[in-house]
């Protein structure tokens, strides 16, 4: 049987990144993430209330277009943490299945 995630977008502060989106709504595994055009990611990883850094399963980049795979993090609430070549920016997202 297929398992669905819940995505609620719940805050975000993109304040260099004005263009980004994350999707919110139900998805199988992965979530899209549009971002700026041009920009630079670092680096990407989850940050759950105890302070773990976890690194999505896997990203995909097409163009503008991140494809996170988070099949491997546990419902909950985390920070999803986009390090680009400017800033960290920081977006708060619950996962429920």
């Amino acid at each position: 049987m297929k398992k669905i995630i819940y995505l609620y977008l719940i805050f975000f502060t993109i304040p260099s990144l004005s263009q980004t989106q994350i999707g919110s709504g139900s998805y199988s595994t992965n979530f899209p993430v549009i971002i700026k055009p041009g920009l630079e990611i670092k680096d990407l990883y989850f940050v759950d209330f105890s302070g773990k850094l976890l690194k999505p399963k896997s990203i995909s980049r097409t163009q503008n277009n991140l494809d996170i795979n988070v099949s491997n993090l546990n419902e909950g609430m985390y920070i999803l943490e986009i390090v680009s070549d400017k800033e960290v920016d920081k977006i708060k997202i619950l996962i429920v299945r």
